[in-house]
Order: structure tokens, then sequence, then C-alpha cells
């Protein structure tokens, strides 16, 4: 077996580990920072966005709450002036033990300032850890990361294989 490929393994080994340690740093920091606004979920929830941008509205509660289940919503920002409010096409959750989030809505702000959600068919008496968290863009930067974490991940088992390998005696051919 060549010496080349076994410092090229060992490389792939150091790169992988490293890149996955990077992006599951920068997936941690990405989403400590994305936080916006966070409010009990209640028929008019005012908040200020610090920029113009994207950004998504998030149901926060427990595990198992049925609470934000048929929500209706319309925004506006501080002069009264309707902001388009989208759906989440693809309904994103994200868990822990006990509590968890799902988007259920997002928008684009057109300027920093405070803004006006109205959400209709609320529940008669919500659970009072449900909340709205008002988040900045986030799911495509979420997705990328993962990607990254994976594809290093394998990556990295590959080449972990191969020097396995090599070093219990067996042999790798290649052409």
């Amino acid at each position: 077996m060549s010496n080349v490929a076994v410092v090229a393994a060992v490389l792939g080994l150091v790169v992988a580990a490293y890149t996955f340690v990077r992006a599951l740093l920068s997936l941690v920091r990405t989403l400590s920072v994305a936080d916006v606004a966070s409010a009990p979920l209640a028929p008019r929830q005012p908040f200020e966005v610090p920029a113009a941008g994207s950004y998504e509205v998030w149901g926060e509660g427990r595990r198992l709450t049925r609470d934000f289940l048929g929500l209706r919503a319309e925004l506006a920002d501080a002069g009264g002036q309707p902001v388009a409010l989208q759906r989440a096409l693809i309904p994103t959750t994200s868990s822990g033990v006990s509590s968890a989030r799902r988007k259920l809505w997002n928008f684009v702000a057109p300027s920093a300032g405070t803004y006006l959600l109205t959400v209709v068919n609320l529940p008669e008496s919500p659970d009072p850890a449900s909340r709205v968290v008002v988040t900045r863009a986030v799911t495509a930067t979420l997705l990328a990361h993962v990607l990254v974490a994976v594809a290093s991940g394998i990556v990295f088992a590959g080449c972990g294989l191969f020097l396995l390998v090599l070093a219990s005696g067996g042999t790798v051919e290649t052409r």
C-alpha cells in the first residue's frame, strides 16, 4: 500500500473532524442569536425587529401541546400597514425533552421597528408555557449546517474505516 494513500486518509480524517466540529459550533452560534422576541401566546403580540429582513414566527410549548393547531394570524407594522405573512410550507419542528418549537409563519420586515402580530382561533385557555417566538430566518442555514455535518461524518467514517482495515493487516487494493 502506498504511503500516499495512508497520508491522504489521515489528512481526510483530520479535515473531516475539523469540518464537523466547525459546522456544529457555527450551528450553535447561529441558533443562539436567532431569537428576536418571545411572548406568551395571546391574541395581540407587539414585538421589535432589529433590522429589515426575513423572519420566522414559531410556536413554542410543551411537546404535545395542541395550542398552535389551526391558528391564523395577521401582521402589521407600527403604522398599521399590513405585512405579508406566509404560512410555513414545510412544518419545521425542533424539539427537546419537554418542549418543542414548530414554525408557523414567515415574513419579510421592510424595516426595523415595532410590529403587531394578531392571532385568531386561539384555544380558550392556552397552556401558560405556550409562547410565540420570532426569529431571524434560519431554516436554510440550519439545513446547510446539517448537510455539512453529515457529509463530514461520512468522510470521517470512510477514512477511519480505511485506516482500520490497514492497521488490522488487511489489504485494500487500489487501481
